[in-house]
């Protein structure tokens, strides 16, 4: 029986292409060819070199697909089972050179919309070496695999009818939480992102810290340094004209004000996917106190709405003494990362603030995607809010604090960036009792109870915030986490029942 399981030679992969080390695409004219048909086929897709498209559709499947190991059985004849269309991993029990010089431990594959049909593209992969082998599937892969793999064909052919033989030998594997990447890799691409910041803005990056220790007490103690204060340096010491500065602005001071502290919070895989679950919000509250120091980084494997994002920066904004959110939303790009801000006003209505936005030209994203962006904003929420509840336990080093200067020389306060950069792992209980209670149920993960007459079987309610207007004449908004709440357990079960009858 197939199962999924951790491949050192898949995350080896990953890690090699987060790096930029080898994948190089430009080499394989037929693939690109067939990429270009896809991407004239798709016109809301911006895929300038279809090099560039194929290596960002690449990434994302090789960080999404799960790893499954065939052996020679399973690549001799075909199987019985469809495959879905998710991104494989298939391993090798040993490695396999196909005739050719290069040894090969696997095979990615994964595909492309094309028209009616699909550009299936199985990746075979070794140590510094890959071989595409692109092929165009218009119905179901068991209905087609005698022609495909019929004739005699090349060593290209033998290699691929292998590889398809072996995908109708893998059954439907259940769906996993998308897992955290390693720390190494991760930490490795944050510095990256300081790099760039230093390498655009030199002058500003070294005024920051001096303006923030000589003017801080003017602005929202939550801020490091006010954007609009940003661009004005961008401007005058790195010149940067008005437009690109108020553009630049946002980045170079979020990650800026990261640099001091550096703080990094992973939220448990199986309470991340409740939390992407749960309704997304659509107004911003008056408060986040998820917010614990300057700015934080949160990993979000698979995505906020779409599987490229891999995190987020977020951090509060002062702006003409109004509090403002803002978010570097991360995402895979053409085999790098790119940060996309957004910025708006605590308390706002997210999607109608988002579409102001568009109205006077201030964002690079149009009226029409303003729902996606929305949708991107309520998740990231529900994570800052969760982080911010006093339920959440957070394991590392003590607990998240605002960027703090030291007294130097001469008793002046200075800001020293730390050596390392400190990780929290947050809602690892929570994680552990409702993996506990999915594994005594016998369920798989993320399926809720099911109805037993009119009586609610046992489960975990999923968490999710509420929101309350309060104070004087009900006109501020505040949000509350409301963690998982155990429905019809008995006392057995170490959990206060909540009875509910339908």
């Amino acid at each position: 029986m197939f199962s999924p399981f951790a491949s050192s030679a898949l995350q080896r992969h990953r890690v090699e292409d987060e790096r930029g080390l080898h994948y190089s695409w430009s080499s394989y004219p037929d693939l690109l060819a067939a990429v270009e048909m896809v991407a004239a086929r798709q016109p809301g897709e911006h895929a300038p070199d279809p090099a560039q498209a194929l290596q960002d559709a690449f990434s994302l499947a090789l960080h999404q697909a799960q790893a499954v190991q065939v052996d020679a059985r399973d690549r001799a004849s075909a199987g019985e089972h469809e495959w879905t269309g998710a991104p494989l991993w298939l391993e090798f029990d040993t490695p396999q050179t196909f005739g050719g010089p290069a040894s090969y431990e696997g095979a990615l594959v994964f595909q492309l919309p094309l028209g009616a049909s699909r550009l299936v593209i199985p990746v075979l992969m070794g140590q510094g070496a890959e071989w595409p082998l692109p092929f165009v599937l218009s119905g179901p892969l068991l209905g087609q695999l005698a022609a495909l793999t019929a004739g005699a064909p090349d060593r290209a052919g033998q290699a691929l009818a292998q590889v398809l033989c072996a995908l109708t030998h893998v059954p439907p594997l259940p769906e996993v939480p998308p897992q955290h990447e390693g720390t190494p890799t991760l930490l490795a691409r944050l510095e990256r992102h300081l790099k760039r910041v230093r390498t655009l803005a030199p002058q500003t990056t070294a005024r920051l810290p001096r303006l923030y220790l000589k003017e801080r007490h003017t602005w929202d103690p939550r801020t490091f340094v006010p954007t609009p204060l940003t661009a004005a340096l961008l401007h005058t010491l790195d010149g940067l004209d008005e437009q690109a500065a108020l553009l630049a602005a946002t980045e170079v001071t979020v990650i800026n004000a990261w640099r001091y502290a550096k703080h990094v919070v992973r939220i448990d895989e199986d309470v991340l996917a409740s939390l992407r679950r749960s309704r997304p919000l659509t107004r911003l509250p008056h408060e986040l106190p998820g917010l614990r120091g300057h700015a934080v980084y949160v990993p979000v494997p698979g995505g906020l709405s779409h599987p490229s994002q891999t995190g987020f920066f977020a951090a509060i904004d002062d702006i003409e003494g109004q509090p403002w959110l803002i978010l570097l939303i991360e995402a895979r790009a053409y085999g790098d990362h790119v940060l996309a801000p957004v910025a708006l006003p605590l308390g706002a209505e997210i999607e109608t603030a988002l579409l102001a936005m568009t109205e006077t030209g201030s964002t690079n994203f149009t009226a029409a995607e303003a729902a996606r962006v929305t949708a991107d904003l309520g998740l990231a929420l529900l994570c800052v809010a969760y982080l911010g509840s006093p339920k959440t336990q957070l394991l590392g080093p003590g607990q998240p604090q605002p960027v703090t200067p030291r007294r130097g020389k001469g008793g002046k306060e200075e800001l020293v960036e730390p050596g390392h950069t400190p990780v929290w792992e947050a809602g690892v209980d929570t994680g552990n009792q409702l993996r506990a209670y999915r594994a005594g149920a016998g369920r798989p993960s993320g399926e809720a109870g099911e109805p037993t007459g009119r009586t609610v079987a046992p489960h975990l309610r999923q968490p999710h915030l509420h929101g309350y207007w309060v104070g004087e004449g009900r006109r501020r908004f505040e949000l509350k986490f409301l963690d998982f709440i155990p429905v019809n357990f008995d006392e057995r079960g170490g959990e206060a029942p909540v009875r509910l009858e339908e």
